[in-house]
């Protein structure tokens, strides 16, 4: 995932708000391996081997505690595949890569009046680099 910031301004923001729904994401994390240990001392077994051998009659809670398990371990693993990919993103800063090239001059002629030509010299960007920071 890149995640490209634009402006300077809106740079921070995004930030702050990434970092803190990470924090979400871990809590919500930690909430369901919790909701699964109580599962599996319940049981006896992991949620992997519930997953792939049991069936809801096994359970004492029939059907609703077998949706309540699986459903939440799914949960996880859609919160821990989402966390694992913010962990793993990659921020643009385009604006800051402006302000770090070096500025190179080239020659612009341009045709005035008549025959006269005038040679001035303007500022050019050689390069873009894409500046990432991994989480």
């Amino acid at each position: 995932m890149v995640i490209e910031l634009r402006e300077k301004g809106g740079a921070q923001p995004v930030l702050q708000a990434i970092e803190a729904y990470k924090v979400r994401l871990k809590a919500g994390i930690e909430r369901s391996k919790r909701q699964l240990a109580k599962f599996e001392q319940h049981y006896g077994v992991d949620t992997g081997h519930f997953l792939q051998t049991m069936a809801a009659e096994d359970l004492d809670g029939g059907d609703l505690e077998y949706v309540e398990w699986a459903g939440e371990a799914r949960l996880l693993e859609g919160l821990e595949a989402e966390l694992t990919e913010l962990d793993h993103a990659h921020f643009s800063f385009p604006w800051l890569v402006e302000r770090m090239l070096p500025k190179k001059e080239h020659r612009v002629t341009q045709r005035l009046r008549g025959d006269t030509q005038r040679e001035t010299k303007h500022p050019l960007r050689t390069s873009v680099i894409s500046l990432c920071s991994s989480a």
